[in-house]
């Protein structure tokens, strides 16, 4: 008995440690763990837009658009990203940005990149809108964005080409500001949202298209 008494004491003392480690750099737990699964979604063929995915079901809340906890992350971990289905790519290079874009704004894809936040988007028509996850650490997901300035440059692509666009708007904006992701009769453009800090707000980052060219750029590389 005494034998199983010093076992318990010792895994529940392991398993203290463990937690306080946890609480300590969970941080950089959450980051290491994000950004190995979009590495690993990236790594995979690319699927042509618009088709259906086989992964879990896109849907289009915009509501969904939340801040995400180190429980969210251990979540999507649990799912295989081998069988992610990926429509695009986006790259922000001035604020080191390169993630999957991946159909409707569930958990799944805002954990590991980019959602499109309405049915149909096509790149380089309309307002094509993408929402991803604030890590709160200025590098994963969508974070990079609060430090982006106006003039930088959005980088989209299917595969097949590449559009540019220039960012001309930045703020934080209320929850229920849906509007912002409509499209504007004779404008072309992208819009970004994510959590600010505090997850109370917005943040809003949108550009106008100002070019277009054949095959994949290399700031995707």
């Amino acid at each position: 008995m005494k034998r199983i008494g010093r076992i318990i004491t010792w895994l529940l003392i392991i398993l203290l440690f463990v937690s306080g480690l946890l609480l300590i750099f969970h941080q950089q737990v959450e980051t290491y763990l994000v950004s190995n699964d979009t590495k690993q979604v990236l790594q995979q063929p690319m699927k042509k837009e618009q088709k259906q995915s086989t992964g879990e079901k896109p849907t289009y809340n915009y509501d969904e658009i939340k801040s995400v906890g180190f429980a969210d992350v251990v979540k999507a971990q649990r799912r295989s990203n081998k069988n992610v289905d990926y429509i695009g790519k986006i790259a922000i290079p001035s604020v080191h940005i390169l993630l999957p874009i991946i159909e409707g704004v569930t958990n799944q894809s805002m954990c590991v990149g980019a959602g499109t936040m309405k049915p149909g988007q096509q790149m380089g028509k309309g307002n094509y809108a993408l929402a991803s996850h604030n890590m709160n650490d200025y590098k994963t997901l969508f974070s990079p964005l609060l430090n982006i300035q106006k003039g930088a440059k959005i980088y989209l692509t299917n595969g097949s080409e590449t559009f540019v666009y220039q960012v001309n708007r930045k703020e934080y904006i209320n929850p229920k500001q849906v509007d912002v992701i409509d499209d504007e009769p004779g404008k072309t453009e992208i819009t970004l949202i994510t959590c600010s800090m505090d997850g109370k707000q917005r943040l809003l980052v949108q550009g106008i298209l100002v070019g277009q060219s054949k095959g994949e750029a290399s700031v995707f590389q």
